[in-house]
């Protein structure tokens, strides 16, 4: 069982519906990891303006898969560690509450 919330498309917050109904057209599918995503309409927006911006300026990197690995875990740690940062600060604030 996930911990995470993985929302459907139509139960994620509105802000992120449109942003993953464009990922939803690109790929075909809504892979898990931007559904958990989505969970925080901007950190959604800000990972899919920074993968279209890498898409852009990297050209053949994909040709590279040493580097494209690399890159790939960077960015997974990234988010994973904005994903536990916002878990934290939910808990922090349910305290409160």
């Amino acid at each position: 069982m996930s911990r995470i919330p993985t929302p459907a498309a139509e139960h994620a917050p509105e802000k992120s519906r449109p942003l993953l109904a464009a990922v939803q057209k690109q790929l075909g599918a809504t892979p898990n990891m931007f559904r958990i995503v989505a969970n925080s309409p901007a950190t959604l927006d800000a990972y899919l303006g920074f993968s279209g911006a890498r898409e852009q300026s990297l050209g053949d990197f994909p040709a590279r898969p040493v580097l494209r690995g690399q890159f790939l875990i960077k960015v997974a740690v990234a988010v994973a560690g904005a994903i536990f940062l916002a878990g934290t600060e939910l808990k922090r604030v349910a305290a409160k509450a």
